[in-house]
């Protein structure tokens, strides 16, 4: 859970407290499209991100779209690269 956090660099309790209770504040991503962002660093398609989760493809690019404005980025390589540098700051050497 700490490394999730850190990857969307929410306070570890608050995070924590999002997650149990089920609730998302407005402009953090969702259970889901957390699901999602965690697949697109990795190169992978809306299609193949669909195949993996068992969701449509539309489904998908909802998702995505939605991560995006959440998180204030304009493509799908913005959101890689914040996520490589977090997890390049959250690892261990």
């Amino acid at each position: 859970m700490a490394s999730r956090c850190a990857e969307l660099n929410l306070p570890h309790q608050r995070a924590q407290a999002l997650e149990l209770t089920g609730n998302v504040a407005p402009n953090e991503p969702a259970p889901r499209e957390r699901e999602v962002s965690g697949l697109l660093p990795a190169g992978k398609s809306n299609r193949a991100v669909a195949a993996e989760l068992a969701i449509s493809e539309r489904t998908v690019e909802k998702h995505v779209e939605a991560i995006l404005a959440k998180l204030g980025f304009s493509s799908r390589s913005e959101l890689a690269a914040r996520r490589g540098r977090a997890g390049a700051s959250t690892s261990s050497p």
